[in-house]
């Protein structure tokens, strides 16, 4: 196929092929039918092969045939594929620039594939499962009367008793009372700080948006979007206020577990509170490096 090993490892897992099972490469149902198996090696044990009939030209053929446009995304919710591409963008899965529509990380990981139009412009392709995904859904169908009345009978969760999010848990300890300039509601002094940085230089963000990954669910305490500027890419930034903490170090080490394998640490800005006293450089060059976004 003329892939590199580690490529061939992303796209088999991209395309449903292969998982990981306790640190072993196995195949998936999918695999199977495409030919892999699993055989057991004298020296080096449980091995993961594949038929020499295997043909990923034509799977590749059959799984793009099957996939979703945007269009086809819009007709199903009836709405415009445009709007659909601006709710992908937004949820992080696609980024455009000149080139066209072009998948990112996190929407690798939902089933997006790119492909190549007979202009030369890139643009994506969706697994059916996309109809299903809760952060579509929350832009796309609208709530019934009998959910806007149960989320206004919901009550705050019990910490102690029952399993609630690490976002629930969070606002529990440490509520978000301190308002920004922009009306957000942050719980600390140094997260106004950057708030208001990013408001006062008009760069479009959100505090606290909830990402449902493969890998767990990641909530950044900031996320800037694709687009903000032309070209820019989606960034996320955390300011780590409490260190030296046991409890918050571990929380933190799990949140960068979370950016790891889900291959987001090149996105991801990390502050202190050493940084305030030269935070307008630091964010601006950071910003810069990382998301393409320059200040002026």
């Amino acid at each position: 196929m003329g892939w590199s090993s580690k490529e061939t490892f992303l796209i088999l897992v991209e395309w449903g092929l292969i998982k990981k099972e306790d640190g072993l490469w196995v195949p998936t149902d999918k695999g199977r039918k495409e030919g892999a198996k699993m055989t057991e090696h004298p020296q080096y044990g449980p091995q993961l092969r594949w038929a020499t009939g295997t043909n990923l030209n034509s799977f590749q053929k059959r799984m793009m045939k099957d996939l979703l446009t945007a269009t086809t995304i819009g007709e199903h919710f009836d709405v415009s594929g445009q709007k659909v591409n601006k709710i992908l963008a937004e949820l992080g899965w696609v980024e455009q620039d000149v080139q066209g529509w072009i998948v990112t990380e996190l929407g690798r990981a939902k089933g997006g594939q790119n492909l190549e139009a007979t202009s030369g412009k890139l643009y994506a392709k969706w697994g059916s499962q996309v109809l299903e995904d809760p952060g579509m859904l929350g832009w796309l169908r609208p709530k019934t009367e009998a959910e806007l009345s149960e989320d206004s009978t919901i009550e705050e969760p019990d910490v102690e008793g029952g399993a609630v999010s690490a976002r629930e848990r969070l606002n529990k300890r440490f509520p978000p009372k301190i308002i920004t300039q922009d009306g957000h509601r942050v719980r600390s002094l140094g997260e106004k700080t950057i708030d208001d940085w990013l408001y006062m230089n008009k760069i479009v963000h959100a505090y606290e948006r909830p990402f449902v990954t493969s890998h767990g669910d990641l909530v950044p305490d900031f996320y800037i979007p694709a687009g903000v500027s032309p070209g820019s890419h989606a960034v996320y930034i955390e300011y780590w206020g409490m260190e030296g903490k046991a409890e918050y170090d571990e929380r933190k080490q799990k949140k960068l577990a979370i950016y790891g394998a889900n291959n987001l640490l090149g996105q991801l800005i990390e502050l202190n509170p050493t940084h305030h006293s030269d935070l307008e450089s630091e964010l601006a060059k950071q910003l810069l490096k990382k998301a393409k976004l320059a200040v002026v």
